[in-house]
């Protein structure tokens, strides 16, 4: 069997390569493709001949999924419902990167997906097995140059453990390929980190079912989300959010808010011009309380560059405490967004208790908007 292989010097010769390798999957063919961790072999998924070729090389002839292949992170709903939080991190986070992603799926939205894409019905087992797809978006210029270049989904198998550079793909695959992109040594040499997410929305949960390049405690940290809230001091506004958001998020997911973490959500809140260590008002422990959050052993803290870069989300009282955000760390602005868009947030201090009760319920207010936006 006679075997075209490219390793591409240039941007030329790329695109000539690339080109090549996406002409040979619209063919039916093979392709032997670089990625970050091993090489792996391609096939377009809606090519009969392709899928059968990869079958007969990987899954001895059984009618077996294959892992979708994607160029980039947005590509993913093209097969899937919108991601729960933690999958929305980690795809946030690792795609692209070393890290397979299994996600179930509903029925309903299979048919969807399967109805946009124009498949016959009977490709869906191409890339669905038992309610799941595999996603996959590799770290490597040549794998996703390949992707972009098929207008299709690219169902692809590792080539084999040992596959860490082009020639050991080949010999794996016992020369039965098309097309090799040769993209030298793969960085890693290992294979990804396996997730598989089950349930959607708030319920979604998430388990390693396989270590690779990843570590379970590297991929519980990209799961991780985040939330900052920002005022002056630390002691009124902040402190008040940063309780009717732990409520709120807790309501939403089904749990008590202290097993927030548990559920890889963190919520915490700074001033940017606080003294550390200071309680909350009284006037802020009130009103809150009046809504069943407890904020009473909050100290303040101030905000730092470091809070920032761990941070997802931040909102802010009002534009000045967003500006501050942005002194410090010019490259949060996408992740800094005022609470309220309309309006200032104004301090309460020294306005009485019922000027506080009207805070609070603004910042709940506008909380619950965004956080359904986040946690949708």
């Amino acid at each position: 069997m006679s075997i075209t292989t490219a390793r591409p010097q240039g941007r030329e010769q790329t695109r000539a390569a690339v080109a090549d390798a996406a002409d040979v999957l619209r063919s039916g063919g093979l392709v032997v493709f670089p990625t970050e961790t091993v090489y792996g072999v391609a096939a377009l998924a809606d090519s009969d001949a392709g899928v059968a070729a990869l079958r007969a090389l990987k899954a001895g002839g059984r009618p077996e999924a294959f892992t979708a292949h994607l160029p980039d992170r947005e590509d993913a709903r093209r097969l899937i419902d919108e991601p729960g939080l933690t999958l929305r991190q980690l795809m946030r986070k690792a795609f692209p990167g070393a890290v397979t992603a299994v996600v179930e799926v509903p029925e309903q939205t299979i048919g969807q997906r399967i109805a946009a894409l124009g498949w016959a019905p009977q490709a869906r087992d191409r890339v669905y097995r038992q309610g799941y797809v595999g996603l996959r978006c590799p770290d490597h210029p040549l794998a996703r140059e390949l992707l972009r270049a098929v207008d299709g989904v690219v169902v692809a198998a590792s080539a084999g453990r040992e596959a860490v550079d082009a020639e050991k793909a080949v010999d794996a695959a016992a020369g039965r390929v098309d097309y090799v992109l040769d993209g030298g040594r793969c960085r890693f040499g290992k294979p990804s980190t396996v997730v598989r997410f089950s349930g959607r929305g708030a319920n979604q949960s998430a388990v390693i079912e396989r270590v690779g390049v990843y570590e379970p405690r590297s991929i519980r940290k990209l799961m991780r989300w985040n939330l900052l809230l920002v005022c002056s001091g630390n002691t009124c506004r902040s402190p008040m959010a940063e309780g009717i958001a732990r409520q709120l998020i807790a309501e939403q997911l089904g749990v008590k808010a202290d097993e927030l973490d548990a559920q890889g959500v963190a919520v915490s809140s700074a001033g940017a011009y606080a003294q550390p260590g200071s309680p909350p008002s009284p006037e802020a422990v009130a009103a809150v309380a009046d809504m069943g959050a407890d904020i009473s052993n909050h100290r303040s803290s101030t905000l730092t560059p470091e809070r920032v870069q761990a941070a997802d989300a931040i909102y802010t009282m009002t534009d000045a405490h967003r500006q501050a955000v942005l002194d410090l760390m010019p490259g949060a602005a996408a992740k800094t967004q005022r609470l309220d868009p309309g309006a200032d947030i104004e301090d309460p201090i020294g306005a009485g208790s019922a000027v506080y009760r009207r805070t609070a319920e603004a910042i709940r207010r506008h909380l619950t908007q965004r956080l359904q936006e986040q946690l949708a």
